[in-house]
Formats: structure tokens, C-alpha cells, sequence
């Protein structure tokens, strides 16, 4: 794996990244003789103005205290938290994704069913908003609730705070002339 690039300016300037990696795992439940790399549990990017912290689905259930929410085969290596912090060390915003699955026909679709992110102040407050996804057998979105300003949890759950929340619904029409969907939206 990389654990660092440099960016340079053509000016004796350079700008380098680094990357760590940690809780490498192998997804054995399949049994010994079907082994997967599960991925890393955890990857760090340091940036020369930002450090952002992801943590991954590895298949071997959820990790509650870390914020995630599902877990199993088909979400390996979907990261569901991320922290930015600033050159300080100081949490900016936090995100938390959870991967839901959508079986059709024999296949298994990882679909992202919400993403709760909080923007944190100086003092450590924090707002947040919140968006959930409906999703049709075929793994195709059919819906968008944009909750707006909710309450977060560390956990990565939240309660709706207030009467500020948006739903999309989406249909799609078929082309006679074009083999494709097209997606129409209506607010």
C-alpha cells in the first residue's frame, strides 16, 4: 500500500500525504479454503491542512461504539465513519454512512440507506443534518428524505428535530427508442 506521495510545484515547493493503515483483516466466515482480504478496519490521510480518519465494513458484525450500524459480507471495505480534523488535531465534521443491501434475482446491491454528518465548532458543539434513501428491488433509488437539521447521536443515529424535512420521490419513465431509464423526479 502507499504511505505517502508527494505533490510538487516546479518551485522547490512539495505538499505530501500520508497514509497509514491499521485492523488489516481476512473475511473467513465462508469457511478456511474461501478466504477475502476484509480490507483495512482503518485508514489515516494526513494532509498538509487536514487529517481524515475513515473506518471500514469488514464483514464480522457491527461496532456500535465506533458508529457502525450494519455490517456483512456484501459492505466490505464501505467506510462507514469518517472524521475530519484540522492541522490542530480539532474534529471539523464527522460523517456516518450506513450500507444497506438490496437483493434482486441472485445478486446482492450494498446501497448507502443514510448518512447523518455533524459540522463541529471551536467548542466542540456540533449541528447536524441527516439524509435516508429508499431504494426499488433493483437496487435503483426511489426515494430521498432530507431531514434537514436533526440531532445526532454518536452512534451515527439521530432524531428529527423540527418540521424542516424534504421528501423526493423518484419514477422512472422507459424509452421506446433508447434502451435506458431515465430518472424524473418530482419535489
Amino acid at each position: 500500500v502507499a504511505t505517502a506521495v508527494g505533490n510538487y510545484d516546479g518551485r522547490g515547493n512539495v505538499a505530501t500525504t500520508t497514509y497509514a493503515f491499521r485492523e488489516g483483516k481476512q473475511y473467513t466466515s465462508l469457511g478456511v479454503r474461501d478466504r477475502t482480504f476484509a480490507g483495512f478496519g482503518i485508514s489515516t490521510t494526513t494532509a498538509p491542512e487536514s487529517v481524515t480518519v475513515t473506518y471500514y465494513n469488514q464483514g464480522d458484525g457491527t461496532n456500535v461504539p465506533r458508529g457502525e450500524q450494519s455490517d456483512g459480507y456484501a459492505q466490505i471495505n464501505h467506510p462507514y465513519r469518517t472524521d475530519l480534523f484540522d492541522k490542530l488535531n480539532v474534529l471539523i465534521q464527522r460523517t456516518f454512512n450506513r450500507f444497506d443491501t438490496s437483493t434482486h434475482a441472485s445478486s446482492t446491491f450494498v446501497v448507502l440507506g443514510r448518512q447523518l454528518t455533524q459540522d463541529y465548532a471551536n467548542n466542540g458543539t456540533h449541528r447536524d443534518k441527516a439524509v435516508a434513501y429508499s431504494y426499488s428491488e433493483s437496487a435503483d433509488p426511489i426515494q430521498v428524505i432530507e431531514y434537514g437539521e436533526v440531532t445526532g447521536n454518536s452512534d451515527g443515529t439521530f432524531t428529527d428535530t423540527g418540521s424542516d424535512k424534504r421528501t423526493s420521490t423518484i419514477s422512472y419513465v422507459a424509452s421506446s427508442s433508447v434502451n435506458m431509464l431515465l430518472p424524473k423526479q418530482k419535489y
